[in-house]
């Protein structure tokens, strides 16, 4: 091989050379390099070895932290004549950050400058914050025309929009932004414009034909797996796994329902999971209301105490998903009988491998009057040399049902209830698999044996009716299924990735010079009250549990710019940060101190649980920021306001240069909403074993539009965003 003249071979990375003098064939085994100078006679009398000759690659130039004034300075900017068409919501919020953090697509809705000099993002969620209280804040005069008639004569002059025409399109009315000017906010909120350009309107996710306020929270820090691109097959389509998925196996000791998801499920609780005498009191009342006007007589389950879940067959046997326990699959059929109450006509119950343990039919006390043929599958034929009773069914189950049982089935609450049962040991595969739009919506068993089990069932649905042995077998799969794949299968942290997770995957750019990690991953942080590790943000490099608002500000300022000491934030910080404020909710009474204190971000629904207090009307004092707020005193909410405005300026003072900051409220008022939710279940509940004139609620059209107007009020939030 002969070099080219005029292209010498250089090595950009360490070279390996030998001595050849006794090369055979003559020629030097690293063909086609030209020598760089004689070897030394030390060198070529030592025996032919390796050597290693360093060569540094050539090093490129870093980028600095560009001047404010300069440039090249990021920033994230609206224009009037941007591709705005509709209202952004919170994924739009989230995809912005993966924009900047993750290489992801570009937004259309707002101009983002320089964006790869962006070197942190801050996301701090601060519900109470309300679009109305910028709307309302805007002063309106005679002779100097506010600053929202400007703004929306303005738009109209650059749109060509007419007064009465589009109001969608007009700042807070639908979905362009208003221009902040501090001479136009309330006292509360005039130091946001110092930070902020501009307020954005967002609608949060939710359904309002379903009447359901999603999660803001999980808006922001779950990104959904791209849209599968090949023409879907009618019925439910068969689950898509997140990036890096793994299975986690688990046993069945870990899906047993809490005391807490029994009771928000509508299920009698067993005593053994009452604690005080409060609580034992409380469900005496419930079951009165479960009980209707028959009267019947609770059974419980004898399990002993506490401790008799407890087993030394759990250790040692980690491939057993049952961990030592009995697994009992149960589903049963009701007709409807002369007091307008459900009752038990049909039971089966099937073990782990699938063998049938019960299989009867059960002659009601009260005469039948609708056998509900189309779904039970029962005709009075079935029925008539039937000498079953329940007090029978009732006896076996008591011996089947002992301390080392789990009962396993779909809404079991209803099976039971037709039993007049309790017992401690729940798996429900209702709780197990969400419905994909929240509670209280539910799957229903043919929805989900077609999309994790590629099964049909029910196919006699309305027809013939439903095979309580089929039923019950599903349901086994679908916990065995959940077994082998882990806790999160079937939820939507298995069809979504984490945030963290999506930018951990992108390396830290080498021009950031000043960050510790070049060249590495990038690194995120959840800073919230409770504990922030056991929800939505357990994939965070860093989970910062606070206990007010006051630490979360500190925490943030430690997860942006690292600890002095480094013990819990290495120096330089993080690259993501996400964070909530509750003071202000809390003042207004989105949600009481209990789940204040009792609270994950795991986008659960936090309000109008427990002692919820219910909105009063309250008259305005004509200062705007408290117009929208029902039901708490104007001044604390103004002094909260006002608290939590301080907090965000001195988590905007506390950050670096280049660092985009983004304040979102993550949705509207929701206790309206909420209220009637409640009472919409409650009417649900009594209608399905009374009779009309024996309703204690009613549920009209009326209640169904204002449902809707709740909805979409509690959907109404608010965003704000700047780079420092």
């Amino acid at each position: 091989m002969v070099e080219q003249p005029g292209n010498p071979i250089t090595p950009r990375f360490d070279v390996l050379a030998r001595d050849d003098d006794d090369d055979s064939d003559g020629e030097s085994s690293c063909k086609g390099r030209r020598p760089s100078a004689p070897i030394p006679d030390e060198v070529a009398s030592a025996e032919q070895e390796w050597s290693t000759v360093p060569v540094k690659p050539p090093s490129k130039k870093r980028k600095k932290i560009p001047k404010k004034d300069s440039p090249n300075y990021p920033s994230i900017s609206y224009s009037s004549r941007s591709r705005l068409q509709s209202t952004i919501k919170i994924s739009d919020l989230q995809s912005l950050v993966l924009y900047i953090l993750a290489n992801g697509v570009s937004p259309q809705w707002v101009s983002v400058r320089h964006f790869t000099a962006i070197r942190k993002v801050v996301v701090v969620m601060v519900p109470g914050l309300e679009r109305r209280m910028f709307h309302n804040g805007v002063k309106a005069d005679d002779e100097d025309r506010s600053l929202l008639e400007q703004a929306e004569s303005r738009l109209r002059a650059e749109t060509g929009l007419k007064a009465a025409e589009d109001e969608d399109a007009l700042p807070l009315n639908g979905y362009r932004p208003l221009e902040l000017s501090k001479d136009a906010l309330q006292e509360p909120l005039r130091p946001l414009a110092d930070m902020f350009e501009h307020v954005w309107p967002v609608l949060s996710p939710g359904d309002e034909r379903g009447s359901q306020l999603h999660s803001p929270i999980a808006a922001m820090l779950q990104s959904p797996l791209p849209k599968a691109q090949d023409k879907k097959a009618p019925g439910a389509q068969p689950p898509r796994e997140a990036h890096a998925w793994e299975d986690k196996p688990t046993t069945i000791r870990q899906m047993i329902a809490s005391a807490e998801q029994l009771r928000e499920n509508d299920f009698a609780i067993h005593p053994m999971l009452l604690e005080t005498d409060e609580q034992k009191l409380a469900e005496t009342c419930r079951r009165q209301k479960l009980q209707g006007t028959t009267g019947g007589e609770w059974v419980e389950t004898e399990v002993g105490s506490s401790d008799a879940v407890q087993s030394p067959s759990d250790e040692g046997k980690p491939d057993d998903p049952t961990a030592g326990r009995e697994v009992l699959a149960m589903d049963c059929e009701m007709c409807k009988t002369s007091d307008g109450e459900l009752a038990l006509t049909r039971i089966s119950v099937v073990r782990w491998d699938g063998s049938v343990v019960m299989d009867e039919l059960v002659k009601p006390e009260r005469p039948i009057t609708d056998y509900l043929t189309p779904y039970s599958g029962i005709t009075k034929a079935m029925l008539e040399p039937v000498t079953t009773t329940l007090k029978d069914i009732q006896s076996r189950l008591l011996r089947l049902f002992h301390a080392r049982a789990v009962v396993v089935g779909h809404s079991l609450n209803a099976d039971l209830a037709a039993l007049w049962m309790s017992h401690p040991y729940i798996v429900d595969t209702s709780i197990l698999y969400p419905h994909p739009r929240g509670s209280p919506l539910k799957s229903s068993l043919k929805w989900l044996a077609q999309k994790y089990l590629g099964r049909e069932i029910q196919k006699g649905h309305g027809s013939s009716g439903h095979s309580p042995i089929e039923d019950a077998l599903a349901c086994l799969d679908l916990v065995k299924q959940k077994c082998q794949r882990g806790l999160s299968w079937g939820t939507r942290e298995a069809s979504a990735e984490s945030i963290y997770k999506r930018i951990a995957r992108t390396p830290i750019p080498a021009k950031f010079s000043s960050h510790p990690n070049t060249g590495l991953g990038r690194t995120g942080a959840v800073v919230d009250c409770g504990r922030p590790d056991k929800g939505l943000g357990a994939a965070a490099t860093f989970c910062i549990g606070c206990q007010s608002d006051d630490e979360v500000v500190q925490g943030i300022k430690s997860a942006v710019n690292g600890d002095q000491d480094g013990k819990l934030v290495p120096a330089g910080g993080v690259d993501f940060v996400w964070a909530r404020l509750r003071d202000l909710a809390l003042v207004q009474g989105w949600w009481n101190n209990n789940n204040n204190n009792n609270t994950n971000n795991n986008g659960n629904k936090e309000n109008s649980n427990g002692d919820e207090k219910e909105p009063t009307d309250s008259d305005d004092d004509g200062h705007g920021v408290e117009s929208s707020v029902h039901g708490c005193d104007n001044a604390r909410v103004r002094d909260a306001l006002t608290e939590s405005v301080r907090q965000v300026v001195d988590i905007y003072d506390s950050l670096p240069p280049c660092t985009a900051f983004i304040v979102y409220s993550g949705s509207g008022d929701p206790r309206e909403m909420a209220r009637l939710q409640a009472l919409h279940q409650q009417y649900r509940r009594e209608f399905a074993t009374r009779n009309w004139d024996d309703l204690s609620v009613q549920w009209t059209d009326d209640e169904v539009q204002s449902l809707r107007q709740a909805t979409k009020k509690a959907r109404e939030s608010m965003a704000m965003l700047v780079v420092k």
